[in-house]
């Protein structure tokens, strides 16, 4: 994904859709300001980076 001029959202440069990758998944999921995605291949430590942001993510101040 590439940033626009302008507007500051993400927009699609190309689709993937195999049996390892689905990212017209993401067309109809509607995120808010304060969301974090973290999506990475499967078997590729997802948990564990998970583990790793969730601090950061979960301290309230």
């Amino acid at each position: 994904m590439t940033i626009s001029s302008g507007s500051g959202d993400p927009q699609r440069t190309r689709s993937i859709h195999n049996h390892h990758f689905d990212s017209p998944r993401w067309d109809h999921v509607a995120l808010r300001d304060d969301d974090i995605v973290i999506a990475s291949p499967y078997k590729s430590g997802t948990t564990w980076l998970q583990a790793i942001v969730a601090p950061w993510c979960l301290t309230v101040n």
